[in-house]
Formats: C-alpha cells, sequence, structure tokens
C-alpha cells in the first residue's frame, strides 16, 4: 500500500496529533475536507485508502441502486398509464373541478392519474358513492397531490436504502388520504 499512500500527510499514523477536541469535531461534524476523511478514517480505525475505497464503493452501490429504483418507478407508471388510457371509457365530467371521469374495467376504487378521474364500471352517476369518489379526487387534484407524487418518487429514488424514508412515505401517503376524506365529508 506504500504506492498509494503518496498523497497522505506524512504523519497519518500518528494518531496523538490530533487533540480530543478535533476527534470529537469529526465525530459530529458532516462536512469534512480530504484532510478530514484521512483524519476520521484513522479514528475509525481503518486506513484512508481503504476508507475512501470503501466510500467510492458505497456510491456506486448507492448510485446503481437509485437508477434501478428510477427505472421501476418509471417503467411501472408509464405502464399504468398506457393500460388505463387504453381500456378506458368517457363517462362524465366532474362537476367539482371539470375534470374528465372515465370508466375502468377492474379498478377497485377510484384514483386520479394526470388530469382525470378513473372509476370504477359499476358506479352509478346518480349514487352517492360516485359523488363523494369524484369529489375526493376533484380534492387530489385541486391541492395538487400530482405534484407531491413526483417528489415523493424522486426522495424515494435518492434514499432507497433508508427505511424512515419508506416508513415516512406510507405515512405520508396515509395522512393525505385522511386529510382529502375530512376535506370531503365537510
Amino acid at each position: 500500500t506504500s504506492r498509494d499512500n503518496n498523497f497522505l500527510p506524512k504523519n497519518y499514523l500518528d494518531t496523538s496529533a490530533f487533540s480530543s477536541y478535533e476527534v470529537s469535531r469529526f465525530k459530529k461534524d458532516k462536512q469534512m475536507s480530504k484532510l478530514d476523511i484521512f483524519k476520521f478514517a484513522i479514528i475509525v480505525k481503518m486506513n484512508p485508502t481503504e476508507f475512501l475505497q470503501f466510500m467510492t464503493y458505497a456510491g456506486y452501490v448507492w448510485f446503481a441502486g437509485a437508477i434501478l429504483m428510477a427505472v421501476f418507478l418509471v417503467v411501472n407508471n408509464v405502464a399504468f398509464a398506457k393500460r388505463t388510457r387504453t381500456h378506458r371509457e368517457f363517462y362524465a365530467r366532474a362537476p367539482y373541478g371539470g375534470l374528465k371521469v372515465y370508466k375502468l374495467h377492474g379498478t377497485s376504487s377510484p384514483f386520479l392519474l394526470g388530469h382525470n378521474i378513473y372509476v370504477s364500471d359499476d358506479l352509478d352517476k346518480e349514487s352517492m358513492d360516485y359523488k363523494y369518489a369524484v369529489c375526493h379526487e376533484c380534492c387530489h387534484y385541486s391541492i395538487g397531490d400530482n405534484f407531491w407524487v413526483v417528489v415523493k418518487y424522486i426522495v424515494i429514488t435518492l434514499f432507497w436504502f433508508d427505511p424512515l424514508v419508506w416508513m415516512a412515505a406510507i405515512l405520508v401517503q396515509r395522512d393525505n388520504e385522511m386529510a382529502v376524506d375530512e376535506r370531503v365529508i365537510k
């Protein structure tokens, strides 16, 4: 490893060169310079070259995961949108926002996709279920949920490795649905 160490500080193995203040600061500080990375590698008792190599490989793994997640989300959403557009039948215009309402065979619950509302083909226009469902989806549209779904997907793509982000995405979706339900009931 001597050929890899020509860019390291001369005293990189001498941990006594760092005060306890510096050691505690490096444990807390999130922003580190190149020299700080070497010092941090010493604190975690890892050769700085190995530490940089580990961080490089971790970056590759993160990037590959982010690309796979982005491809997965885009392919699934494009396929879903294509299926809804090819199997839909115009039903009505929503009285609350002027959005088009389509019947879609095989859907179990109404949903908003773009500027269109999709409902099950067994819902009657005169039923209260239909009116509440359309009102619910119009509320989603009026508060800009299409935009927030894209933001959620971007966050999930960037932080695919963090289970707390996945849990937060699920909870945000649940809270959003309850808030829209409350708005419809009022």
